[in-house]
C-alpha cells in the first residue's frame, strides 16, 4: 500500500512542486491529475482493492489541495478518471477503448476554465463525487 501511495500520490505532488514555475509561466496553466473513480469515497459501493483505492484517494486530496493553493496564480488543476478502459489493468471486458478515453480527456482539458479547477471529472466531462 505504501508503495502505491508513493507512486500514485506522492510522485505527482513532487512533480508539481518541481514544475510549478514552468506551469505558472506557460500559456495554458493547467495540471491534470490522472486518478480513478476507485479513489472516490462518495462512489465506493463495492469495497476491496484497498491499496489502490487509498492511493487514489490520497491523490484526489492532493489534487484538491493543489487546486486551492495555485488558484491565486490562475492555475487550473483538475482530477481525471479515465473510465474503465481496455488495458492490461482494465481487462478485455472494459467498455472504453484507450482511444476513447484519451480523446475524451483531451476534449475535456481543451474546454476547462478557471471555474472547473478543483473538480473531479470522468473522461467524458461528467463531474464525479469526491
Amino acid at each position: 500500500m505504501l508503495n502505491l501511495v508513493r507512486i500514485n500520490a506522492l510522485a505527482p505532488l513532487k512533480l508539481v512542486e518541481a514544475l510549478v514555475d514552468n506551469i505558472t509561466s506557460s500559456d495554458r496553466m493547467l495540471i491534470a491529475f490522472q486518478s480513478s473513480l476507485m479513489g472516490s469515497i462518495g462512489d465506493n459501493g463495492s469495497g476491496g482493492f484497498y491499496a489502490f483505492r487509498v492511493s487514489k484517494a490520497a491523490l484526489n486530496m492532493i489534487a484538491k489541495g493543489v487546486s486551492n493553493y495555485l488558484r491565486s496564480r490562475d492555475v487550473i488543476a483538475v482530477t481525471l478518471h479515465p473510465g474503465w478502459v481496455k488495458t492490461r489493468m482494465g481487462g478485455k471486458n472494459a467498455p472504453v477503448t484507450v482511444e476513447q478515453s484519451v480523446a475524451g480527456q483531451q476534449r475535456l482539458l481543451d474546454s476547462l476554465t478557471p471555474k472547473d479547477s478543483g473538480h473531479f471529472f470522468n473522461f467524458d466531462g461528467k463531474k464525479l463525487p469526491w
